[in-house]
């Protein structure tokens, strides 16, 4: 009996069998317990968060970072919609500044960045918020011809936690949530399915 207790608190064999899942540093799967719990430690602490087995079929938690060079405006204004509308020219010039705006604020992750794909940035700070990019995707797929907006939601799926959490608002620099998965606005409504 001991030594079933001994193997499920990630002893004895499993303890030489530890390893880290990809995406999260500094976090140890010390193994599965009997009634199909699993042993996580984080930092050398216990890890207290629910392990979500659906996070290991996540494809962007091993996808690899895109190289492409980001578009400009004027290359990309063709594969634009173009709307018409006589009489309302001043209309169609804020349309496409509206567009010219968008492809400013489009950017690479930094090289030490675990983001993974090119992004239309927020330009609010030096973060990339997930409600703004689901928003700015459903616009941008006007625009999917010319720069993949949708691939602004990859960053944020390839930074989800093993207990499936994703937080509202990750650092560019570096990947680290702003907001702790306990903090009552750390993710807010479910608006992925919109975008």
């Amino acid at each position: 009996m001991p030594e079933a207790a001994s193997s499920q608190n990630g002893t004895g064999e499993q303890k030489k069998q530890r390893r880290k899942p990809p995406g999260n540093r500094g976090l140890e799967l010390l193994g599965f317990g009997g009634g199909g719990g699993v042993a996580l430690r984080l930092m050398g602490r216990p890890y207290t968060h629910v392990y979500n087995r659906y996070v290991g079929g996540n494809v962007f938690l091993k996808r690899s970072r895109e190289e492409a060079a980001l578009p400009g405006f004027a290359a990309s204004k063709p594969l634009l919609p173009a709307p018409y509308w006589a009489g309302h020219e001043w209309t169609i010039d804020c349309y496409w500044r509206a567009w010219e705006i968008a492809f400013v604020n489009l950017r690479q992750p930094p090289a030490q960045s675990p983001l993974i794909a090119n992004f239309i940035d927020t330009a609010f700070n030096d973060c990339t918020f997930l409600w703004d990019s689901c928003f700015m995707t459903m616009f941008g797929r006007y625009g999917a011809r010319a720069f993949s907006f949708q691939r602004t939601l990859d960053n944020f799926y390839a930074r989800q936690h093993w207990d499936g959490f994703i937080c509202r608002e990750i650092a560019i620099e570096d990947g680290e949530d702003r907001f702790e998965r306990f903090d009552p606005a750390s993710t807010g409504p479910n608006i992925l399915p919109w975008a």
